[in-house]
């Protein structure tokens, strides 16, 4: 049987660290208040630029019953393990103020993926975030642009003439920390030629020299993606719904 939901105060990493997808977000997503249950669930209230968030870790049913339990506060966005929201009562989803946004994988790995031609042409993008958005204007428009992007590092694999025909932002918050891949654009023109890959495959590689882990997120819904993904190594380790305020 699940006891009552015991809130935590901020701090508390070591008893989520069970999860791998916890571990590899710890460092960017500080916990302010942690909800842990007897059967291996557990909540997390951080606070993002785009204002406070839940995360949820653990199998869906026992996750439900957390979150139902649990008098968490008010937020702008929930990221949970996929299934629990259908689970909740109608009283809880209609409490929590939040509507079903889109589904999403995580993928992680920790070993170097095959290596592949052209992988010593990607250098570090030399106009950082400025140069990075207009090139994704065309080549990922629905990115668009983030409070933080300027403290990624990014990366570009230049073309025929130089100019950068695809670029990937890397973001390691601490030394040792595992490194997050985002913004993976390849220009129309380029497309289908494999850059894409060697990109990732590049920087996952020089990532893993100093992190134990590189991982990213796609969605769902994004068969080629997890193909390519998957090619290099990486492997799905949470599948996530998101969650935002009505």
């Amino acid at each position: 049987m699940t006891s009552a939901p015991t809130p935590t105060a901020g701090g508390r990493e070591a008893p989520l660290a069970r999860w791998p997808f916890w571990r590899a977000n710890a460092n960017r997503w500080p916990p302010r208040r942690v909800w842990e249950s007897d059967d291996d669930a557990a909540l997390v209230l951080t606070d993002r630029a785009r204002g406070a968030m839940l995360v949820g870790l653990g199998a869906p049913r026992p996750l439900a019953r957390l979150l139902t339990g649990a008098e968490a506060p008010a937020v702008d966005r929930a990221l949970l393990t996929r299934g629990t929201w259908a689970l909740l009562p109608d009283d809880v989803r209609r409490r929590t103020g939040l509507r079903a946004g889109p589904f999403w994988d995580w993928l992680s790995t920790t070993a170097d993926p095959p290596r592949r031609d052209g992988e010593d042409r990607v250098v570090p993008l030399s106009g950082g975030a400025e140069q990075a958005h207009a090139l994704l204007a065309r080549a990922y428009p629905d990115r668009g642009t983030h409070a933080d992007d300027a403290a990624l590092d990014w990366w570009a694999y230049p073309g025929r003439g130089g100019a950068p025909v695809a670029v990937l932002a890397a973001h390691r918050p601490a030394s040792g920390a595992p490194v997050h891949l985002s913004a993976v654009g390849v220009l129309p023109e380029h497309r289908r030629q494999g850059i894409a890959a060697t990109l990732v495959a590049a920087v996952t590689r020089r990532a893993l020299r100093e992190a134990p882990m590189v991982h990213l997120g796609i969605w769902a819904d994004s068969d080629d993606a997890r193909r390519l993904y998957t090619r290099l190594g990486f492997a799905t380790g949470h599948r996530v719904e998101s969650l935002a305020r009505a």
